[in-house]
Order: structure tokens, then C-alpha cells, then sequence
């Protein structure tokens, strides 16, 4: 999502295996959001109001906001943006 938009999930977002999610400039409001082998590529901004679960072989990357409680489990990575790699977090 490049154009920045705004998708409402009304539910659980879920990243699984080899996909990818790329959130460039717009918004995705989710209840919550498991990335498990999958990647989400965070631009833009991701709301998850009961959080993010970045399980293992996901990835969180990007320079973008995230918004919910960030759970990073073994196996999984967070890879913050541009140098010098920083990462908008609200809730945790």
C-alpha cells in the first residue's frame, strides 16, 4: 500500500510463511498482527490494538510507526530502517 490509504482489518492480521506485507505511506488498523515466517515492511503506520507478535523466522522491519505492544519471540527479528536504524514504537 503505497498510496497512502487506510485499510481497517476489523480483525487479526496475519503474515505467514514466505509473503510480505509492504506498508508504504498509508495506515493498517488490525486487532492484532502475527508475522510467523512472513515479513512486514513498515513504512507507513501499523495499529494493532492488542499488539504485534513477531514469532519465529518473522520479520518486523521499516521506518515506519507502529502502534501496539511489539512481542519479539526467539527466532523472530526486528529490523528498524534507515540508518541509524530507528523504530517509532507506542505502547511498549
Amino acid at each position: 500500500m503505497d498510496n497512502g490509504g487506510q485499510v481497517n482489518v476489523g480483525g487479526n492480521l496475519r503474515v505467514w510463511n514466505s509473503g510480505t506485507l509492504t506498508i508504504g505511506n498509508g495506515q493498517i488498523d488490525a486487532d492484532s498482527v502475527a508475522i510467523n515466517g512472513g515479513r512486514a515492511i513498515v513504512e507507513g503506520t501499523l495499529n494493532a490494538a492488542n499488539g504485534v507478535s513477531v514469532l519465529g523466522g518473522g520479520i518486523l522491519q521499516g521506518r515506519g510507526t507502529v502502534n501496539g505492544l511489539t512481542t519479539v519471540s526467539s527466532g523472530g527479528i526486528m529490523a528498524p530502517g534507515s540508518s541509524p536504524g530507528t523504530r517509532h514504537s507506542a505502547g511498549d
